[in-house]
């Protein structure tokens, strides 16, 4: 089933994706303060919390662009699967992103933040598709 992006449909996904982004907003925040985590001052080049983390990100990363780019080639009538994939890639991140914070992070709950966001994250996804069709 096929998606159109008229204007009407345009402004309900903007004004959906800006009150959910919003809302984000707020549960990153509010979260971060319950679980005492402080904002990581190591900037978005710098966002790993040792060199192995950074190498399974690029490994990741490099894995994911590569069968993008490969299934969009062979595949350029089923666009819709790389939805899923980037689903699949987002959840590999975070949750690569929570173990090497529970591991190695002084702050052993820091961990439970990429979790939370990446449920926030599903969760709006399942939402905006619902809204959407």
């Amino acid at each position: 089933m096929a998606y159109v992006f008229d204007s009407v449909n345009f402004l309900k996904l903007g004004l959906v994706l800006l009150v959910y982004l919003a809302g984000f907003w707020f549960f990153h925040r509010t979260l971060s303060k319950k679980l005492g985590v402080e904002k990581k001052k190591r900037g978005f080049a710098n966002q790993f919390v040792n060199k192995s983390h950074m190498e399974y990100h690029v490994f990741i990363t490099i894995v994911y662009v590569l069968f993008v780019l490969f299934f969009g080639a062979a595949y350029p009538g089923k666009a819709y699967v790389l939805e899923y994939v980037i689903l699949l890639y987002g959840a590999v991140v975070l949750i690569l992103q929570a173990i090497m914070e529970w591991k190695h992070d002084s702050n052993r709950r820091a961990y439970l933040l990429p979790l939370c966001n990446f449920v926030y994250l599903l969760s709006g996804y399942f939402f905006i598709q619902l809204v959407l069709y």
